[in-house]
């Protein structure tokens, strides 16, 4: 029962849509599913997806507001990165499955390892 109760939990979560406002004016709609991380610089934020990169005007906390908090997880000032891409954990960087290095600051590095080591104990069959 816990296992399909996770997987049917991870099921429904892969299926929600989130809506962002471009910078370059109009806005799309994406799968959570398919958002890879944020990056903030300057005052725009990137939106690292499987399809492709978008940019919004919007603000990390802003966004963090309206995710997955089970999923997402601000690990830098300038950073969100969705957990279901993690592959490796390092002191100062997660790797992700597609090769990318997201940075991880050492004001946020003990709240980011140890909500981490929950979801994966929560997440694994």
């Amino acid at each position: 029962d816990a296992v399909f109760g996770k997987l049917l939990n991870q099921m429904e979560l892969s299926e929600k849509k989130i809506s962002f406002h471009l910078s370059g004016g109009g806005d799309v709609l994406l799968k959570i599913s398919r958002i890879r991380y944020f990056e903030r610089q300057l005052r725009l934020t990137r939106i690292h997806t499987e399809s492709g990169i978008f940019e919004t005007r919007d603000r990390l906390d802003e966004i963090l507001e309206r995710l997955p908090k089970q999923v997402f997880l601000r690990c830098h000032n300038s950073m969100i990165v969705n957990l279901t891409c993690v592959q490796i954990i390092r002191n100062d960087s997660f790797v992700l499955d597609d090769g990318s290095e997201i940075a991880i600051s050492r004001s946020f590095r003990k709240e980011v390892r140890e909500r981490f080591l929950e979801w994966v104990e929560k997440n694994s069959l």
